[in-house]
């Protein structure tokens, strides 16, 4: 018997579902089993990663001497559901807990008006970033000055130098089940870590969300975390999730559900207004405020739509716009681009026309950008060659951002190109890539039953 019937047999699937996990590299019965069956099961010790101990040990400390103590994320989807989940799981253990999450004109992570902000407001002893931290080195010095303990908690690819803290980042350990996690996924270790499993079950949903959101890899434990968080929203979502699948016309809620419906609305409050207002869709429960924290987001999700189409259509009617498509590598900048949809524009233009996409703004006099990848081309490797070019960057392999001075813009251009090149990397255009042909007899409800035990769908799994 072959592998593929013999498969086919052993997890009760249909052999053309077998050929794709086979061609995915799914491809011994354990990988499958925990691909068919993700889940809590797979869950992994979270004090394997590297500094989860120190965390957790300074972290019960400040809770068991009622220290002050304040979480400071970032303005996305993945920082939003990071913060909430800190916030929720310090706050339900009797911690005194305030939290910071930074407007967009602020821009990305930590800066130094927003420590003396906290210093003065809330004077915290212990500050526990997430979604952000790991390129903040001066800042985090800075605030150590001042007599606060930090404890980064972050997913983005790791600087020369780190922090001089305790730091929690998966990219630190290179566990496969782990190293993909979003920003939400690493407080959930944190969480799971601090209060032990059950807990941190009731939080799944909202890391779900945010794995979602960051388009990390469905795979592994982000898959574990993707399936488990969907069984929770399905079952008993809490009441701001609940009021946002309203909009949704699906009898029941997947990834895709979760992707464009409740993801845009979370990002578009950072995008065009308060990022803060989303938190309220996990902390409030009065029904009244909660439909109107659904109508703000639902009309700043639609503001988003409008500045999204209108820049996509303007940047097409670029006069350079189509020499550029000769390249490997779009790279705009325009003094009317608005930084709250330059992450999206560029998403939707790289999934156009099939290449890395940086779209850059003015702020105070230095262009500032967000890039989005396509398979196969490493932002971060990329924007690392070109370092000598840059002011500063940050981000992982699909998306970044980064800042250049005016004068360095069209060099910098130039040298990403050259870095394509040099790997023969080639723009796939509008083709469309599949895994495998199927025989019209092979089609049917048997087949399509199948394929959704391939669920949750989306990065590394489509």
């Amino acid at each position: 018997m072959d592998q593929t019937r013999e498969f086919a047999q052993q997890f009760h699937i249909r052999e053309e579902v077998v050929r794709l996990l086979l061609g995915r590299g799914i491809d011994t019965p354990q990988k499958i089993e925990r691909y068919l069956n993700s889940g809590r099961a797979y869950f992994s010790d979270p004090l394997r990663l590297k500094g989860m101990d120190a965390a957790v040990e300074r972290i019960r400390r400040a809770l068991s001497s009622g220290e002050s103590i304040a979480v400071y994320g970032d303005y996305d989807a993945d920082g939003i559901c990071s913060v909430s989940i800190l916030y929720l799981a310090l706050t339900e253990h009797g911690g005194r807990v305030n939290w910071y999450i930074p407007e967009r004109e602020e821009g990305y992570g930590i800066n130094e008006e927003a420590v003396r902000f906290l210093q003065r407001e809330y004077d915290p002893t212990l500050v526990v970033t997430c979604d952000c931290g790991i390129s903040a080195l001066e800042e985090v010095t800075y605030m150590q000055s001042l007599g606060m303990d930090v404890v980064v908690t972050d997913h983005h690819e790791l600087p020369p130098e780190l922090p001089h803290c305790t730091v929690v980042n998966p990219k630190q350990d290179g566990q496969p089940e782990t190293c993909n996690l979003c920003g939400a996924g690493v407080c959930l270790k944190l969480v799971q870590a601090l209060f032990g499993m059950d807990y941190a079950e009731k939080l799944i949903d909202i890391a779900a969300i945010a794995t979602v959101a960051d388009s990390v890899e469905l795979l592994y434990e982000n898959r574990d975390i993707v399936t488990e968080g969907l069984r929770i929203i399905n079952d008993r979502p809490r009441a701001g999730i609940r009021a946002l699948l309203e909009f949704s016309k699906s009898s029941g809620v997947s990834s895709s559900t979760l992707a464009f419906t409740v993801v845009p609305r979370i990002n578009a409050a950072g995008r065009v207004g308060e990022a803060k207002r989303a938190l309220n869709l996990f902390f409030e429960q009065d029904a009244g405020r909660i439909r109107e924290v659904v109508e703000e987001l639902n009309a700043a999700n639609a503001e988003r739509q409008q500045l999204c189409e209108r820049m996509i259509n303007e940047l097409e009617a670029m006069p350079d716009f189509r020499e550029q498509l000769r390249r490997n590598i779009l790279m705009f900048y325009g003094a009317d681009f608005q930084a709250g949809v330059t992450g999206i524009v560029a998403s939707k233009l790289c999934e156009r026309y099939r290449r890395p996409v940086f779209l850059f703004c003015d702020a105070d006099g230095v262009y500032k950008g967000s890039g989005r990848s396509v398979e196969g081309v490493n932002l971060f490797e990329l924007l690392t060659a070109c370092r000598e070019l840059l002011v500063k960057f940050g981000g992982h392999s699909q998306a970044a951002g980064v800042s250049v001075l005016p004068e360095n813009f069209e060099k910098f251009r130039l040298m990403a190109d050259a870095y394509l090149e040099e790997r023969a990397f080639l723009p796939s255009g509008s083709e469309t890539l599949y895994d495998m042909e199927l025989a019209e007899s092979a089609i049917d409800m048997n087949l399509a039953r199948d394929i959704r035990r391939m669920e949750p769908f989306g990065v590394g799994n489509k």
